[in-house]
């Protein structure tokens, strides 16, 4: 620490930085907003440090004082500007103003250095060097604090089609603009990354209400959220507007989710970016313009059990077309059957059939079984038979009519519960 003289005592010159940022000023690249202990120490109303990085400054400072630090071409490229000092200021305050100001260059250009290492100097994202260095960081803070977080891999769909169509320039506006919809649309505590060419990441914090007591519970807020979020991600890019010889040129992501409790063992940087960007090959092979949970090796067996022929088509239709491995009985026999010949990561299991119910089902699945995820899909709405179901191993309660597109998320969820 650099210390000013005032009297006899020694007072820090800037303490705590308040405040840097870039392009803060149309006069100046950087404004550093000091402590007020400076201003103290020169009995003026507000002091600034102006620095431009490798040129000089180029604004016009029409009130106050300024004190040049570094210069280029006898032109400052930082100084002090003190502003209504209530008199000129002595020459072993510029001593001391000068010997700090030496010092505070050297720290901000080092900043500055340390930024341009990290930053993606086209879409002002963080890249892919400091996505490893804080993937480290948050492994250790996760696994020490037991936490779920995620990350998300996004691909631009057919993004070689922008540079070949209409040139590279209109690649690098898709990417900036692509790039400014992910850092508007998450959290501040989340951070956006360009990994590499089309490619970004996006790491999502705990989500989780700070009262919810059961790991299992929060869990499932953050698994929830963070598909929420990939969702309004996906949409918000499908939105907006790229517009080339006045004609809109849609845009859309595909996107691979991946969630870990931070207790996990053997979770490493590597582990956390492979399972992402398998569940984004996942999304891309299944068609584009979508989220995906699982990788491109993984196929996941449903079972759905209901006696209502045309809704198990729909869904057979549906979660086949996303990567799924469907089986359908249309009665609680023929599940009984199958669950005894095959092994299932889902049933979706309607309770209300003609002889063997779906509680039936429940009750006389085996121990061994119960480890699937079982989510019920029901009209039923009396609470003891909730309470039954979740009893015999349910993992949710569905309240029939559901949308093909909500029991897709809750689907989703429950998968990357089992993978977490």
């Amino acid at each position: 620490m650099v210390y000013m003289k005032n009297d006899k005592k020694q007072v820090a010159l800037y303490g705590k930085v308040a405040e840097a940022t870039k392009g803060a000023s149309k006069e100046f690249g950087l404004i550093v907003k000091v402590s007020s202990i400076v201003c103290e120490y020169l009995g003026a109303e507000k002091v600034n440090f102006l620095i431009e990085n490798h040129k000089a400054l180029e604004g016009r400072v029409d009130t106050g004082v300024l004190v040049p630090i570094e210069t280029i071409d006898n032109k400052p490229k930082s100084a002090w500007h003190i502003i209504n000092a209530p008199r000129a200021i002595s020459a072993e305050q510029e001593s001391d103003l000068r010997t700090t100001g030496h010092f505070l260059t050297l720290a901000i250009e080092n900043i500055i250095l340390r930024e341009q290492a990290i930053v993606d100097s086209l879409t002002k994202l963080y890249n892919r060097a400091y996505l490893d260095l804080r993937l480290r960081e948050e492994i250790d803070k996760n696994k020490r604090y037991n936490t779920p977080f995620s990350l998300l891999m996004l691909d631009i769909d057919h993004f070689k089609a922008f540079n070949d169509d209409y040139g590279h320039a209109a690649g690098d506006e898709v990417l900036r603009i692509v790039a400014k919809v992910l850092r508007s649309n998450v959290r501040t505590s989340d951070i956006v990354f360009r990994y590499g060419g089309e490619e970004f990441a996006v790491y999502l914090q705990n989500i989780t209400k700070k009262d919810t007591p059961r790991v299992v519970q929060r869990l499932m807020q953050h698994i929830n959220a963070t598909i929420d979020t990939a969702e309004r991600l996906r949409q918000t890019v499908k939105k907006s507007s790229f517009v080339q010889h006045g004609k809109r040129i849609p845009i859309t992501i595909s996107i691979g989710i991946s969630t870990f409790v931070g207790g996990s063992k053997n979770l490493t940087i590597e582990s956390v970016i492979k399972r992402a960007d398998e569940s984004l090959y996942h999304a891309k092979q299944m068609g584009r313009d979508r989220s995906a949970v699982v990788g491109r090796d993984e196929v996941l067996k449903l079972l759905i059990v209901d006696d209502e022929a045309e809704y198990c088509r729909l869904l057979k239709n549906h979660f086949t077309e996303r990567g799924y491995n469907v089986s359908v009985a249309s009665s609680g026999e023929a599940a009984l059957t199958l669950l005894g010949q095959h092994q299932f990561d889902i049933m979706l299991l309607d309770l209300k059939m003609p002889g063997i119910t779906g509680l039936d089902v429940l009750q006389r699945l085996p121990q061994a079984k119960k480890k699937m995820k079982i989510l019920i899909l029901s009209a039923v709405e009396d609470e003891n038979v909730k309470k039954i179901s979740y009893e015999f191993g349910a993992c949710e309660f569905l309240q029939k009519p559901v949308s093909i597109e909500y029991l897709s998320k809750h689907l989703m969820a429950r998968i990357l519960e089992m993978k977490a």
